[in-house]
Formats: structure tokens, sequence, C-alpha cells
């Protein structure tokens, strides 16, 4: 690589364009193809100067063949022919994570096309199947096998200080998707599935030492965890596996398995948290099970921050009531040490007052984060989401007051 001019760090984008070959783009302004096979690097662009830096992207959000042609999205828009001219074709700013005309979005994140039916893997109902006017079709609960990162991202930054990466919890952790030729691939922690679409069967679990991949037509790449392996899985093989050890299911049976594995833990793994166990009923949809565990959690350490986060969201947004609870959680959580944990309860405090539709308390938790940390665009939105509420509010207010 660094005989051709790339750098051995800083790749910004990684698509696999066949069963060995990669093209990657690096800072600034490099476009190149990775030969898996052969250990070898095609250099397709390299920027001289500024402008041209400009002109060949960095990111791309996916890539997609189009007759003979590689497409992709990137930061400025719709870009042709990646392996050749590479020519911006329409402009489009904002075009990060959604899928645009009819290019393929197998690659999105979290979101994948498979011969028409289209798949997003969604933070609190799991894997979801919807129409293209973005209605759903239907949904799979209970299809993640395990880890939670209730406190996963940037450290949040004091008011005063530059750079301002917003923290916002994901919760829970996502799977990460993928399309292998007519299959769509889902991993959760070590365990990978596969689902044909037009059979309605589910293949697997399996077992793998990877939590990121990418889908080719014809198998799997998988990465290695802290610069472990990168192996390539055949599609062929995974069905064999699944065949001769009976893991080829139907949705229901498939589903099935995943409760009777939760179910199993405490019995299984003793030593495992019951704050993990919680997270596990809570994948099921059995929030009363998990209310009830959380509750013991916090019998035992009051200020256990993942419980509080936890707990919070099922009063939130999960039915249990009253929902004005959550607020009592998420202030616990504001009292924290942890500078994520505080972060975190006073976003999910602000969500929770404007879930009950108090728009004021929901103005004035946003003015007491604004004076802990920089704003980013999500508060920015969220300001002007309430702006609106209270707009509308004092209109109604004096409608009232000149009909009397």
């Amino acid at each position: 690589g660094p005989k051709q001019g790339v750098p051995k760090w800083s790749i910004g984008s990684f698509f696999p364009v066949d069963d060995h070959t990669f093209f990657c783009t690096s800072y600034p302004g490099l476009h190149y193809t990775f030969d898996v096979k052969n250990q070898s690097i095609k250099l397709i662009h390299k920027a001289n100067g500024r402008r041209e830096r400009d002109r060949y992207d960095y990111r791309f959000d996916s890539i997609w063949k189009e007759s003979d042609l590689w497409m992709g999205w990137s930061s400025r828009g719709l870009v042709k022919d990646l392996l050749g001219k590479a020519t911006l074709v329409q402009k489009d700013p904002h075009s990060k994570y959604r899928p645009r005309g009819n290019g393929d979005s197998s690659y999105l994140p979290l979101r994948v096309n498979i011969n028409g039916r289209k798949f997003i893997w969604n933070l609190d109902s799991g894997l979801v199947e919807y129409h293209s006017s973005g209605k759903t079709i239907r949904a799979w609960h209970g299809l993640r096998w395990q880890s939670f990162s209730g406190f996963n991202g940037s450290q949040p930054q004091p008011a005063n200080k530059k750079p301002h990466p917003f923290f916002e919890p994901r919760y829970p952790r996502e799977s990460p998707l993928a399309r292998v030729g007519d299959y769509l691939a889902i991993t959760s922690g070590t365990y990978l599935s596969l689902y044909h679409p037009k059979k309605e069967l589910w293949y697997g679990p399996f077992v793998m030492q990877s939590k990121s991949m990418l889908g080719t037509e014809k198998g799997l790449w998988l990465f290695g965890d802290s610069g472990g392996p990168l192996t390539y899985a055949p599609l062929t093989e995974m069905i064999k596996i699944a065949e001769k050890n009976n893991l080829v299911l139907t949705p229901e049976k498939f589903i099935q398995k995943k409760r009777d594995y939760i179910k199993t833990l405490p019995q299984k793994y003793p030593t495992v948290p019951k704050k993990y166990q919680a997270f596990g009923w809570i994948a099921e949809g059995e929030y009363t099970v998990a209310h009830k565990i959380l509750l013991e959690v916090l019998k035992e350490d009051p200020n256990d921050a993942h419980a509080l986060l936890m707990i919070g969201h099922l009063h939130e947004k999960k039915g249990i009531q009253p929902a004005s609870k959550a607020e009592y959680y998420y202030k616990k959580l504001i009292k924290q040490t942890d500078n994520k944990a505080i972060c975190t309860g006073m976003w999910r405090l602000i969500h929770s007052y404007y879930s009950q539709k108090k728009w004021r308390k929901a103005q004035s938790a946003l003015d007491q984060f604004d004076k802990h940390y920089r704003s980013g665009q999500k508060i920015i939105n969220m300001r002007k989401k309430i702006d609106r509420k209270l707009s509308t509010e004092s209109k109604k207010v004096d409608r009232i007051f000149d009909s009397k």
C-alpha cells in the first residue's frame, strides 16, 4: 500500500465489490481497491491539491452496481463509476443514511434491500420489514441474543470546551445487518443468523468471533475485534452447517429458541448480573418481568447507572406505569459522578417531559443541559420542537380569551 501512496491508516469507507476485492477510500482524496486473494493494492484516484481532494469523496454511505458501473452515495451526493472516473452526477448534501432512486441500499447501515423487500434494524422494535411508503409490514421482536451498552458513545464535553461530540445512549445496541445474495444476515453479540425472505426460513444461529461484517453475493467478510483476523464465510457452507445441525427454523420456532435461551440464562450462568438478565427480558418484550428484576437490582445498589437507565426507559416508553416515574430515575442518573451518566440522565429527562407534554419543564431541563454541555444539532432540533409546541399552546390560550 505505502509504495503506491496509500496510507496504512484512516480508511474512510470499505465496501466489497466481489468476493475477494474491496473498494476503499482514505483521506485525503484517495480511492483504491484491495484484493485480499492476491494481497495487492490498486490505486484508482489520488487527489492532487485541495481542489481535487474535494472531488474524490472520503466517506461513502452505500455503493451498488448499476449495469456495468459501480455507483455510490457520498457526503456530496450520487457518484457514478467509482472504479473509473468517479463523476458526481447529482448533488445532495443530505444523502447520509437514506437510500435514493433505484440504488440498492444493501450496504446502508441497519438497512437492507433483498429483491425488492426492505428491512431495517430499529433500536426499539428489532428487525422490521417495511413498505417503500415507510409503513411497517411486520416486525420480529426478541432477536437480540446478548449485549447491552446503555452508555455507548463519545465522552460528553462541558459547554466551554471544543470540540463538542454529543453523547446519546443507544438503547439497546444495534445489531449489524448485511445482504448475502438472497439472504439477510444479522449479528448480535457473538451470534450470526441468516434469513431467507422468500422461503420464510431462519438459518442458525452460528457462533462467530466477530461483531462486524460485510456481505457479498456468495458469502460474508467477518472482521475480528481489536485488529483480529479478516475471514471469509461462504454462504453455501453456512447453509450446509445449518441443515446438518437442524438449525433451519420457521420464524415462530426461531423466536421460541431465543426465548428458551433467555429463560435458561439464570441457571446456565448464575454469575451473570441481574441487570443483564433484565436486558434479555426487555429484548423479548417481557417488560413486567424485566421491571421486577431491575427493582431487585436497585434495592441492592440504588445507584446502578445501567439499571436506572433501563427502568426509566420502561416507564417512559414501554408502558410500565406511572410514566412520570421515569423522571425519578433519570434525576438519580443526573446525580451520578460519571459524566456520561449525568449527560444521559439530563437528555432522557428532557425526552420524558416532552413525551408527557410538559413543554415548560422540557424547556427548563433543556436550558440546564445547555449550561453544562455544548449544544449540538440534536439539542438545537429538540429546542425547535419544544418552541413549536409552546407556540401552539400559547395560540390556543389566546383564542380562548379572544372568544370570551
